[in-house]
């Protein structure tokens, strides 16, 4: 969930136009705006304000009414209008009244479309399964677009729309999957978190409520994004891998038997970190997951890399590309004298 925690004496203003905004921004946006206000001396102190609705809250509140009432289809209907319609917004929220400590002078905001799925996937199975009645249909329209084209944008309208459908949890694995081949194994680790968390009572984190997939299948996938992501797991993460998943076998990296034992050898034999000594590997966009790998030479871009003769004659298209693929690039060249 994202939080934010503002003054009321000095209320903030975060024109936002994505789905999340998070603290950072908004501290780095607030500090911006105080520096000039402090040095021209202006009184009342900077303001900015979050990008907030306040039907959203009108209908959360509505929600949460009807789900103490146990009118499930009208608490679920609600919650899933709150998502598709101010899923890019956040909402003011009251303090817990059980909360111990706090203070009165500041308000909480929450993300609303993590906010409604967490609190869907912490419904009673009875809830969900209203839920799932009303939403499986169209989830799982979404979901076979994206699996048949490997269409990252449909998969993506499953889990922002209905994540705690019986169609999220294959949509956020498959989502992982195609992450992790497109070198992006932070984004993979963090989407394979939501159906196997690293700490399942962590009450912030946002988890798919029942999973259909191989749990012990997406925990191995963790650990093959920490190793390369740089973060490898440790001997000791891999007897815990183990213990946590006894007998657990299936395909995986290209070996087929115990996952235990297919984590282990993608592990030691797989190169799948970026090497601490630079070599010639340059394994995805810009060089390494974090697109900031620096080439261990110095390269002079301007000098001459290749050379090719070009034939002086100009050809006709259909000339040119007769027996011969037209380059989906142009490449420039240099010589001595101009040519057209």
């Amino acid at each position: 969930m994202t939080w934010f925690r503002f003054h009321r004496r000095k209320p903030v203003v975060i024109p936002s136009r994505s789905r999340l905004v998070s603290v950072a921004s908004a501290c780095i946006l607030a500090t911006a705006a105080a520096i000039p206000a402090a040095a021209q001396d202006v009184g009342g102190g900077s303001k900015f304000y979050l990008d907030s609705s306040e039907a959203a809250e009108t209908l959360l509140r509505n929600a949460a009414s009807h789900v103490k009432a146990g009118q499930w289809s009208e608490a679920v209907g609600i919650y899933q209008r709150v998502i598709e319609q101010y899923g890019e917004k956040v909402a003011r929220l009251p303090r817990d009244p059980d909360e111990a400590g706090g203070d009165d002078e500041f308000v909480l905001f929450v993300d609303l479309r993590e906010f409604c799925q967490r609190t869907l996937a912490a419904l009673p199975d009875e809830a969900r399964a209203v839920y799932r009645r009303r939403m499986d249909p169209e989830a799982e329209r979404w979901f076979r677009e994206g699996q048949s084209g490997r269409d990252v944008a449909a998969l993506r309208r499953v889990v922002d729309q209905a994540f705690c459908t019986s169609w999220g949890d294959d949509a956020i694995e498959l989502l992982g999957d195609l992450a992790f081949q497109d070198g992006r194994f932070v984004e993979a680790l963090a989407l394979y978190r939501r159906l196997a968390a690293d700490d399942p009572e962590n009450p912030f984190g946002l988890i798919h409520p029942d999973p259909s997939v191989d749990l012990a299948r997406v925990a191995a996938k963790k650990l093959l994004c920490r190793a390369a992501a740089g973060d490898p797991p440790t001997a000791a993460d891999l007897k815990a891998f183990a213990a946590r998943f006894p007998g657990a076998s299936g395909t995986l990296a290209g070996r087929k038997g115990p996952l235990a034992a297919a984590v282990a050898s993608a592990i030691a034999t797989d190169r799948l970190a970026a090497p601490t000594q630079a070599d010639g590997r340059w394994p995805t966009f810009a060089g390494s997951p974090t697109r900031t790998r620096i080439v261990a030479e110095s390269i002079d871009v301007g000098s001459l890399q290749w050379r090719a003769i070009r034939s002086a004659g100009r050809r006709s298209p259909a000339t040119a590309t007769a027996g011969r693929r037209a380059p989906s690039f142009w490449v420039i060249t240099r010589s001595s004298s101009a040519t057209r």
